[in-house]
């Protein structure tokens, strides 16, 4: 879709971004931990057109939390035969991520979870690398069946070091929007945080798993449909 329904959420971190990944997990997991009970008759009524599995959460305690590495390594020893050499550096293509949420169901009977450590060329400028590793940033995906309804992660909130990473990208830090990015973190200063963008449509089709996205969406607007 070319238009969606988003829910952005910003928060200043106190010690470690892990913060903010906790946050946005546990309120995801309380609203969909009760979508059951609240919301069980117009569930129901949905599968009676879209007839679809129970969505599987992990129980309180056991939240399947992997690192990008970890998932890809999983992918090359579990998954289908034209993953055995996904790259840790590289970032997942739609297939390979739905190849690793069945995995994960299978392995950790779960539907959600959270992958974590993302490749430094897989994320934009404005994502910290991680100060151990700096092939990998403190940035996130949230997945629902192998399909992701969140990214996120910390921002930078370091002006030279925002303008050493937008150099890293190859992008001017002088032009036109950079500029005027960067200039607010120097005039008005910004502490260390981090947030999220949830994919509300995303959310609702893949907890019901409906066939397409589309059916979240009261008008939906793609490259080839305007109107109604």
């Amino acid at each position: 879709m070319t238009e969606f329904t988003g829910l952005d959420l910003e928060m200043e971190i106190e010690e470690d971004y892990v913060e903010v990944r906790q946050m946005l997990e546990a309120t995801l997991l309380y609203i969909m931990r009760g979508l059951a009970e609240r919301c069980a008759e117009q569930i129901a009524l949905i599968r009676t057109v879209y007839p679809s599995e129970e969505f599987r959460l992990p129980e309180p305690g056991k939240e399947v939390r992997l690192t990008f590495a970890e998932g890809q390594a999983l992918l090359r020893a579990e998954g289908p035969e034209e993953y055995r050499n996904v790259s840790d550096e590289e970032d997942m293509s739609t297939p390979q991520e739905k190849a690793l949420g069945a995995l994960i169901r299978e392995k950790y009977n779960t539907d959600f979870y959270v992958l974590d450590k993302f490749p430094e060329g897989a994320r934009p400028f404005y994502a910290l690398e991680d100060p151990a590793n700096p092939k990998v940033t403190n940035a996130y995906d949230f997945f629902m069946r192998g399909q992701e309804i969140l990214s996120g992660g910390q921002r930078i909130h370091d002006p030279e070091t925002l303008v050493a990473r937008i150099k890293k990208k190859g992008v001017d830090p002088e032009s036109p929007g950079i500029k005027e990015y960067v200039d607010v973190f120097r005039s008005a200063g910004c502490p260390p945080h981090g947030g999220g963008g949830i994919g509300l449509d995303r959310v609702v089709a893949w907890y019901l798993n409906l066939p397409s996205v589309h059916l979240c969406s009261y008008y939906p607007r793609t490259p080839k449909r305007l109107t109604p």
